[in-house]
């Protein structure tokens, strides 16, 4: 318990300013050395830096400290990292790392990590792979099961899937300004 509201504090700390990005390099010091380095702590705090740097715009270092915690638990969050990596590969060419195979290979695990359960995974694939392919039927169809989707079916996703089906509805009312 003491552990979490440490990373609580680090990370609100660390979101208000980016000076406190040290701390935050610092809690996960001690946490690797106190847990290991192979501890779900680690992984949870990894993952946490990387969203903060990501927000400070450091995103090469976001980028690192999520790859890193895709190493340490490729499945924390129900395939949450593997989302992210579905957003940051499209527009990443293979020899940076990415690349829209890339990106097929993360929605399809996030997928599965999270049992098929979330619908963000659809819609960051239809906005990132299917776009970019310039795919509109495929895009489509896509989005259109997402708004299907029953998203009081499962509960604890329900708000994610709201958000995503909003997404997706914004998304497919702008299709004439997304594809050629």
């Amino acid at each position: 318990m003491a552990f979490g509201g440490a990373v609580l504090v680090v990370e609100l700390g660390a979101r208000e300013h980016a000076g406190s990005t040290p701390a935050f390099e610092r809690a996960l010091a001690i946490f690797e050395k106190v847990l290991g380095p192979d501890h779900p702590n680690v992984a949870t705090l990894t993952n946490n830096l990387g969203r903060v740097l990501q927000d400070l715009g450091d995103l090469a270092g976001a980028k690192a400290a999520y790859e890193r915690a895709l190493e340490l638990d490729e499945a924390w969050g129900e395939g949450a990292i593997h989302e992210y990596f579905l957003v940051l590969d499209p527009g990443r060419t293979p020899a940076e790392g990415g690349g829209v195979e890339k990106a097929k290979q993360h929605y399809e695990r996030a997928l599965a990590l999270s049992k098929n359960k979330k619908l963000g995974p659809h819609v960051s694939y239809a906005e990132g792979v299917l776009v970019k392919a310039q795919d509109r039927e495929a895009f489509t169809k896509l989005l259109e099961e997402v708004l299907r989707a029953d998203v009081d079916a499962d509960r604890p996703h329900r708000l994610e899937n709201v958000l995503a089906q909003r997404k997706a509805r914004l998304l497919l009312d702008h299709a004439d300004d997304l594809f050629l």
